[in-house]
C-alpha cells in the first residue's frame, strides 16, 4: 500500500501498520501542517486484513472522497484530506503482502518490516 501526496507526487510507502499521521515528529508520517493536531489519523487493517481509517481527533475533520469521515474502509485511488495535505490512496503492492482484492485491500500474508 502506499500514499501519494497529491500536489508533490511524493510517495509514501505503507510497509508496517499501524501507521499513525499527524504534525508530531514521533508520528509515523510526520506532516508539517499546523493545522493538524500532534496524531490526526490513523491507518490499520481490521481482523479481516482490509485496510481502515481512524480519525483520531474528531474536532479535526478527516475526508475520504470528500466525505467527512470518523472511519473507512480504504479502497484503491481513495482520496485522503489530512488538513491542508491531499493524499491518494494505492494497494498497489510494496513488499507488505497486501493485494488488491475487489474494493479495498486485504492482507494475504505476513507485513514485512522495511523502514
Amino acid at each position: 500500500m502506499r500514499l501519494t501526496e497529491m500536489a508533490s507526487q511524493e510517495t509514501i510507502d505503507l510497509t508496517e501498520l499501524p501507521v499513525v499521521i499527524g504534525r508530531d515528529p514521533s508520528a509515523d508520517i510526520d506532516l508539517n501542517d499546523p493545522t493538524l493536531p500532534p496524531f490526526q489519523c490513523m491507518i490499520d487493517e481490521q481482523t479481516d486484513g482490509v485496510a481502515v481509517l481512524w480519525n483520531l481527533r474528531n474536532e479535526f475533520p478527516l475526508y475520504v472522497n470528500g466525505s467527512r469521515v470518523t472511519k473507512a474502509v480504504l479502497a484503491d485511488s481513495d482520496i485522503l484530506t489530512i488538513g491542508q495535505n491531499r493524499f491518494v490512496f494505492s494497494c498497489e503492492e510494496v513488499d507488505t503482502g497486501f493485494k488488491y482484492l475487489g474494493s479495498a485491500c486485504r492482507k494475504s500474508a505476513a507485513l514485512a518490516v522495511a523502514h
